[in-house]
């Protein structure tokens, strides 16, 4: 009776595991977006914000919420619907229309996800930035007033 010798290791599955078992790990993306990603994103806008005069920095009591727990989410959310790209225009585009707004505070994943329709049907459209002034001219036009 002749034996049949296996001389490679790598041939032999490791105890309790299958050969469908063993795949090739994912290789994670070089530049993966993900909600810190986001949350970076939202910081360095706060900066550009704080550096053009838009909003000041002594009247800043806390620094931006993290992205985790619901607004993580949201993130995620985010980024799956509109791209890493859009969203952060999207972020930007915020920042910088941030007076035409009636909003107190600082920018947040929760704020961009209530106004997307605006912030990204801006984006979408390619509309101009407008000052303030514009804005509530615009507004008080639209309503007829």
């Amino acid at each position: 009776m002749s034996t049949k010798q296996i001389n490679k290791p790598e041939q032999l599955p490791l105890f309790g595991e299958t050969i469908q078992q063993k795949q090739k790990p994912k290789k994670p993306t070089k530049h993966e977006v993900n909600a810190n990603t986001v949350r970076n994103w939202f910081r360095e806008a706060i900066d550009m914000m704080i550096a053009n005069r838009i909003i000041l920095a002594e009247n800043l009591t806390h620094s931006p919420a993290p992205a985790y727990g619901r607004d993580g989410k949201i993130a995620k959310m985010l980024l799956e619907a509109y791209g890493p790209e859009t969203t952060q225009q999207a972020i930007m585009w915020l920042a910088k229309n941030w007076n035409q707004f009636n909003f107190k505070g600082l920018p947040s994943v929760g704020l961009l996800w209530t106004i997307r329709d605006t912030v990204f049907g801006a984006i979408q459209t390619k509309k101009p930035t407008l000052t303030s002034a514009e804005w509530h001219e615009e507004q008080e036009s639209d309503f007829g007033w």
